[in-house]
């Protein structure tokens, strides 16, 4: 018997938001069918100012408080955190990837990573050790961020004989941590944005900026730095020729 095992997202609550004296609140909430985004991850652990947040709110909702709330904020202090958690497990898969993959970086930074979790150091550790204790942390670091979840188990739609196994996370935060696992699961590349420095999914293998506009910015940061050193330079020799001009002696 074939058992299809998916992910099934929840009715939430999403719309007109507001911040105001550490509190991000829904104001006006509306229902909505959470969709399966691979960037949502990405979104929330990107966020860093009160407004990127309103902006998360008023798209996708608060992230622990939905349906059944008789309230309906969150502290931004709150987001901050969940957003940094979610950069330190994005950080540690990207190590833990490189690692697994043979790259020397990759296990010297996993082995601080280790060494700083752990407490104790683990230089003479030996790859694999080293590995699965990261592995180990990875997978708790999921399930935490995965949370509750209501399972459904019903008739396959399709052919009617196989058996559908759904789970369905209770908070948008476990929706989060769900795509995020999936991503994990199925060794999706991550990489921080040289330009922002926010985490991305990476679609080419040639990508190293988290948007257009970012990739933008860098070029004409490049260029202007270009710039200046050129200025800089030219400057530089207009003064040692005036400086040779003036020595004593010079015709």
């Amino acid at each position: 018997m074939n058992i299809t095992v998916m992910v099934g997202h929840p009715g939430w609550l999403r719309g007109q938001a507001t911040y105001a004296d550490g509190w991000l609140t829904l104001e006006k909430p509306d229902v909505y069918l959470v969709e399966h985004a691979p960037d949502l991850p990405f979104t929330l652990a990107g966020i860093r100012t009160p407004a990127e947040a309103v902006k998360f709110v008023e798209s996708s909702g608060l992230l622990r408080l939905g349906m059944d709330a008789t309230e309906h904020r969150e502290r931004f202090t709150d987001w901050q955190q969940t957003a940094l958690e979610l950069v330190e497990t994005m950080d540690l898969y990207m190590v833990f990837r490189a690692a697994r993959q043979g790259h020397p970086e990759g296990l010297n930074r996993l082995r601080e990573l280790v060494a700083r979790a752990t407490g104790q150091p683990s230089d003479n550790e030996a790859a694999k050790v080293v590995v699965d204790s990261a592995e180990i942390g990875l997978a708790d670091r999921l399930r935490r961020g995965t949370g509750q979840v209501e399972c459904e188990i019903m008739p396959g739609v399709v052919t009617g004989h196989n058996l559908s196994w759904t789970v369905v996370p209770k908070t948008l935060l476990s929706v989060v941590y769900h795509q995020l696992a999936g991503l994990i699961f199925t060794d999706r590349e991550f990489r921080y944005c040289m330009d922002c420095g926010r985490v991305f999914l990476v679609g080419n293998l040639n990508q190293r900026f988290c948007n257009n506009t970012c990739a933008s910015r860098h070029r004409y940061h490049r260029k202007a730095e270009r710039q200046r050193r050129d200025r800089q330079e030219a400057l530089k020799a207009s003064q040692e020729i005036g400086a040779l001009d003036s020595a004593p002696g010079v015709p």
